[in-house]
């Protein structure tokens, strides 16, 4: 009898498989605008590609994946650093003040 839903060490998830694959452009491959890795990527074309890679379609732009990922109720998945992981952030808070400047 097979088991549906349950993982094997032959099975990778979406984002193993990513992580995997986008470690090959690690290295001096930036270039603003980019989205080829023959001629530079950015972050946002670097995600593109990748995503690509792996049979997703993403927006081009970080402000275009940013809308496209982004979650409801002012909140977002964020992976903004290895020692904080992935997590929900908000993303504004209307408790923000602003101060003046005087010349």
């Amino acid at each position: 009898m097979a088991l549906t839903g349950v993982a094997n060490g032959q099975t990778a998830s979406f984002n193993q498989k990513a992580s995997g694959y986008v470690e090959k452009f690690i290295g001096p491959h930036y270039r603003y605008g980019g989205s080829s890795p023959s001629t530079g990527l950015d972050c946002s074309g670097l995600t593109q590609y990748v995503y690509k890679h792996l049979g997703r379609s993403i927006p081009r732009t970080a402000e275009a994946q940013y809308q496209h990922f982004k979650q409801g109720s002012n909140h977002m998945v964020s992976a903004a650093s290895s020692s904080e992981g992935i997590r929900w952030q908000t993303i504004w808070s209307s408790d923000v003040t602003f101060g003046t400047i005087t010349h």
